[in-house]
C-alpha cells in the first residue's frame, strides 16, 4: 500500500507519478546543468514519516549539501 507519492510536472502534457511504501520509501531527483536536488522520504523505526532534502552533484557539476531533514508532525 502506498504511503508516499511523488509527482513530476514538465514539458509533457501529462504528469508522471511514483508511489512509495512504508518498506520502500520514496526518492526523487530534479536536476539542472549545475547540480541537482534529491528528496528522500522514509518511515523510521518509531513509525514516523521522515524526509531529507539534499543538494547533490549532477554530471560533474554542483556540490553535496544537506539542506533540511526532519520528521513530519
Amino acid at each position: 500500500m502506498a504511503r508516499f507519492i511523488g509527482k513530476v510536472f514538465g514539458k509533457a502534457k501529462t504528469e508522471a507519478s511514483r508511489l512509495g511504501s512504508e518498506k520502500s520509501g520514496l526518492e526523487t531527483v530534479a536536476a539542472s546543468w549545475n547540480g541537482a536536488i534529491k528528496v528522500q522520504m522514509w518511515v523510521n523505526a518509531d513509525g514516523n514519516d521522515c524526509y531529507r532534502v539534499v543538494m547533490i552533484p549532477w554530471e560533474g557539476a554542483g556540490e553535496y549539501r544537506v539542506i533540511e531533514e526532519g520528521i513530519f508532525k
